[in-house]
């Protein structure tokens, strides 16, 4: 080899073949995945979705705290007695509680 070649090293004519249709990043930027929509809307990071995706069970566990004091059927005949007249819908809560 000589010094020339050294000096000015020739580069290989790329193959004429067609790169695939893949659009810019400032193209891709303008238009958001769906997924990044409805993240948006539900208010949501990306890596919330990410830990949903790779868990087993995505529900989040109940949070701990102070056990529920009225028994479901405590709640349901509170919920019949403010559904059973508009005078009770009304009534303030010292007589709901009665």
């Amino acid at each position: 080899m000589r010094v020339a070649d050294f000096l000015n090293p020739s580069t290989p004519e790329r193959s004429r073949t067609p790169e695939p249709a893949v659009p810019s990043t400032a193209e891709s930027q303008d238009r958001p995945v769906l997924g990044e929509i409805s993240v948006r809307r539900a208010k949501i990071t990306h890596r919330q979705v990410q830990y949903a995706c790779q868990q087993e069970h995505p529900t989040p566990k109940k949070r701990p705290g102070r056990p529920v004091k009225l028994t479901e059927e405590q709640v349901n005949e509170i919920i019949e007695f403010i559904t059973a007249s508009r005078e009770n819908r009304r009534a303030c809560y010292g007589k709901i509680i009665e």
